[in-house]
């Protein structure tokens, strides 16, 4: 319980209460426990809650800080206070007790400007507007699974680029009943939302005979619900989702009265058999151990071009998209560094005196051709593999602006692709 408290997760946190608020309403009602425990659970937890403190509520040293100084006792609650005209400030707060940060974010909140981090709420709150508008366009089957990280940029609200994370990428609409809608309509989240009402109707009337493991079924009742509370303010990640299909599978499980196993005993040639495995476990290696190793080059290519070496950061980034090409961000990336390498030769060209020598300069010209020639051919791959991607657009144009430096009617296609862009992702301000 200190752990998630910890944590500061609004969705975790307030399931947590729920799931104990639903412990206690049960432990009540079948009169396990006398009030006196249940009154004293309930003192111990609020207790601990009142000392780690929640995002909703004070820790002691915030009560401490707000005693020295002046100010709300309670900012989170003090807004709502005012509405009602009350409020929780015992003396107003004594500037000079304030550190710069503090002071800072007076002056921006007094200037009507944000400071810090925007309401994870306000965020979230903007992208199921986005989720919502996309389960409208296509309500039957949605966009197709795992695809929000794409759709939404579509339909993203203007006011995104008022907050904080404006920039963010987006892959879940931190809502997963909404994930569905966006991703497989109203068909995809029907199903969904009928198989979570089958578990706690299984769950409900699901009569378990062994009495050992009757207290199993609150639990796992209970620990159901809280899955889908927080499902409801994030997605559901791989644990998460286990878990979901794992509490009615225990239950089922635990009140086996009677289990029977089966065997069946074949002979097998052992070193046959044995060489048969580890050959097909050495096949099944090569693809994870390659893409291993792609990673690995391209996560070197991109630290050499971040320090402006070129010429090994195409070579790492070469190797990248030979070992895995099937990854659209290496063809990407190498043609950012090919760009990178004309500008690099065009300013050493401009740099030569003017009895520098015809071959030279025609070397050198040869080059830029070669590099703006691959370079053109790694962006148009990138974003023929997926043209959804807008970070892959960005890139492109990128590439193309480099490219512009040599050669000016670049600048015209980098505009061409920025306008495709825009009409994958007509409010993205970057």
């Amino acid at each position: 319980f200190v752990s998630i408290l910890f944590t500061k997760s609004r969705s975790g946190i307030g399931a947590t209460f729920v799931v104990l608020f639903l412990i206690i309403i049960h432990q009540f009602l079948l009169k396990r426990l006398p009030l006196w425990n249940l009154v004293l659970g309930f003192l111990v937890i609020s207790a601990i809650t009142m000392a780690v403190g929640t995002p909703w509520t004070p820790t002691p040293a915030d009560l401490k800080q707000a005693y020295d100084r002046g100010g709300p006792y309670w900012v989170w609650a003090e807004p709502f206070f005012n509405k009602v005209g009350l409020t929780t400030i015992y003396r107003p707060v004594e500037v000079d007790k304030l550190n710069t940060a503090e002071v800072e974010m007076i002056a921006a909140k007094k200037a009507g400007v944000r400071y810090g981090g925007s309401c994870s709420f306000e965020i979230r709150s903007l992208v199921w507007q986005g989720a919502i508008e996309l389960g409208k366009r296509r309500p039957l089957f949605g966009f197709g699974p795992e695809t929000f990280g794409y759709t939404y940029y579509n339909v993203r609200p203007a006011a995104h680029n008022l907050n904080s994370e404006w920039d963010f990428l987006y892959n879940k609409a931190h809502n997963e009943y909404l994930n569905f809608l966006a991703n497989t309509g109203f068909v995809g989240l029907t199903s969904y939302l009928f198989l979570l009402g089958s578990i706690i109707y299984f769950f409900i009337k699901y009569q378990v005979s062994n009495i050992k493991f009757a207290s199993l079924q609150p639990a796992f009742l209970i620990g159901f619900i809280s899955i889908l509370i927080t499902n409801y303010f994030g997605f559901s990640v791989v644990i998460v989702a286990v878990y979901l299909l794992l509490f009615p599978a225990l239950l089922l499980v635990s009140n086996s009265k009677n289990r029977s196993f089966y065997s069946l005993n074949i002979n097998f040639n052992k070193p046959l058999l044995f060489t048969l495995f580890f050959i097909l476990f050495s096949y099944c290696l090569v693809s994870p151990i390659q893409q291993f190793r792609a990673d690995l080059a391209y996560n070197k290519g991109k630290v050499l071009l971040q320090y402006q070496n070129i010429k090994e950061s195409i070579k790492y980034l070469t190797t990248a998209t030979e070992l895995n090409a099937q990854e659209p961000l290496f063809p990407a990336l190498l043609a950012e560094a090919q760009a990178s390498a004309v500008v690099a030769i065009k300013q050493q060209l401009d740099a030569l005196p003017a009895t520098a020598s015809a071959s030279i300069k025609a070397q050198g010209q040869q080059m830029i051709d070669g590099f703006i020639q691959e370079a053109t051919a790694n962006a148009k791959k990138a974003v023929n593999m997926n043209k959804y991607h807008t970070l892959l657009y960005k890139s492109k144009a990128k590439s193309e602006l480099y490219i512009g430096l040599a050669k000016p009617e670049y600048n015209q296609k980098a505009l061409d692709t920025l306008i495709e862009l825009s009409a994958l992702a007509p409010t993205d301000a970057k």
